[in-house]
């Protein structure tokens, strides 16, 4: 397994997989983007990765070398996604699935860039360039409803906050009136 991108140590995924039994690397690409984009950005990596980028287009790792690729909340960071994409396809072994998680409606979030809200023809676009075929492609929220930040615009809490007549709330999503919500894309493709 590859994470890219990890926030912490464990990260998130790690603790939600939950299996120590696995051999889990990581790699990071922040300190490649902070020095070629923003040079005055500073960027503080949370963990230490195991495989630092030279640029946010190369993974220094042979090819076709993990089972599985994750890159949790990365693509928006990403300049070239398209040669992103792709060079998550190359370190994947034959067989192997590459999951993105990726916003669609978060707020705009330099780190130190922020770059695309790419929606399911978008990301199967991708993947077909890069030669991997999409298992699943489907949008919802990750966050738990207790730990879910309210946002003007795309937080469905503040949306319900700002309806000061639950009725008309009620009636809004019964007709299927579009309530804004933070919303998440999530992947699943496999390398032939």
């Amino acid at each position: 397994m590859l994470e890219i991108g990890p926030g912490d140590n464990p990260s998130v995924y790690r603790r939600a997989v939950g299996n120590v039994s696995l051999q889990w690397e990581t790699a990071d690409l922040g300190e490649a983007l902070s020095a070629r984009v923003a040079p005055n950005f500073s960027f503080r990596q949370a963990v230490a990765a195991q495989h630092v980028m030279a640029n946010e287009y190369e993974i220094p790792v042979a090819d076709s070398s993990f089972d599985v690729v994750l890159a949790g909340q990365v693509l928006e960071h990403v300049r070239r996604v398209w040669m992103w994409v792709a060079e998550l396809a190359r370190v994947t072994k034959p067989g192997g699935k590459v999951v993105m998680v990726s916003p669609i409606s978060w707020p705009y979030h330099e780190a130190p860039v922020d770059c695309w809200r790419v929606y399911p023809g978008g990301t199967r676009a991708l993947c077909d360039a890069a030669g991997l075929g999409v298992v699943t492609c489907e949008s919802g929220m990750l966050e738990p409803p207790l730990s879910r930040h309210e946002y003007p615009g795309e937080s469905y809490r503040f949306a319900e906050a700002h309806h000061p007549h639950p009725v008309r709330s009620f009636i809004m999503r019964a007709v299927g009136w579009p309530l804004p919500t933070a919303q998440d894309l999530i992947t699943i493709a496999q390398k032939p």
